[in-house]
């Protein structure tokens, strides 16, 4: 039996990340170590402890870095509170938050405060904490799911709708359309960031060809989850691998064909790895799909 492996057309670090990352190199060569990093810059392990090995203090709290150290703010952005804090206390800050995600916060910001404000997307992640606190208005309501469009108040002034970059596309359409029903004055900036829509797609066209999809990358990756999610959606046998203990051994035993993605904020040498464990296993090196 002809075992392949093929590999999504777009995956790996999206241009937020490699800036982000970008930016941490910049800051360690003029700052030296330690540096000074809340939470983490990328929701990825392995990303994660290479940044420590060079330098990288990771901290829950600002209480947890010293006055005048030097501290990088992640990729998914921080509470504007957050910013201040750090100014009074004279940390020397760099500021990595993705683009877009600068651009979400900026559209919270211009909600007038009489006006009531959608966010689809989960309410405990770093992107969605950031974009809540600078909201110009306190009337925020969080929809995770298409059910929870069903139970909010129907009698919401002017909403407006922002969505979580690392969401389904499709989903946040479905949630969309859904709200655009209860409240047709629903004014809809919903959306996710073109790298994670191209991802998404290219997990759904390798689902249609792989009995089994792998996803490289970590459990706390809400992008990384999702293409997992999609995967299985399609009908593939899907699955989240952080490092190669996480392969399914005995179900790639009997796989005619297996694809491989990875999330927005895994590198490329965790996909490389996990090709060279499949190799051994009868596999023929990688296609990438057209």
């Amino acid at each position: 039996m002809k075992k392949t492996i093929q590999l999504g057309r777009e995956r790996g670090f999206c241009a937020g990340v490699r800036g982000a990352l970008s930016r941490f190199d910049e800051t360690l060569r003029k700052s030296g170590a330690p540096l000074y990093v809340l939470d983490e810059l990328v929701h990825n392990r392995a990303v994660t402890e290479n940044m420590k090995a060079r330098g990288a203090v990771f901290v829950d709290s600002l209480d947890r870095v010293p006055d005048n150290a030097t501290l990088l703010f992640g990729a998914h952005g921080v509470p504007p509170e957050t910013i201040s804090t750090a100014e009074s206390r004279h940390i020397h800050f760099v500021d990595a938050t993705c683009p877009l995600v600068r651009q979400l916060q900026k559209a919270a910001a211009a909600v007038l405060p009489e006006r009531d404000l959608i966010l689809f997307g989960d309410p405990s992640h770093p992107e969605m904490k950031g974009v809540a606190a600078s909201a110009g208005t306190r009337k925020i309501h969080f929809v995770s799911r298409l059910e929870d469009a069903e139970a909010i108040d129907k009698k919401l002034n002017c909403p407006l709708l922002l969505s979580q970059t690392t969401r389904n596309e499709k989903e946040i359409r479905a949630v969309a359309a859904r709200l655009k029903e209860i409240f047709p004055q629903l004014e809809d900036h919903s959306g996710v960031c073109n790298a994670v829509m191209a991802r998404q797609q290219a997990v759904r066209e390798l689902a249609e060809h792989c009995g089994i999809v792998l996803i490289a990358g970590s459990p706390h990756s809400s992008n990384a989850l999702r293409l997992k999610e999609i995967a299985s959606s399609c009908g593939a046998k899907s699955y989240l691998v952080e490092n190669t203990g996480d392969l399914p051994l005995e179900e790639l035993q009997s796989a005619s064909c297996v694809g491989i993605s990875s999330g927005a904020s895994t590198p490329e040498e965790s996909v490389r790895q996990i090709i060279d464990a499949l190799l051994p296993l009868g596999f023929l090196p990688p296609e990438e799909t057209r």
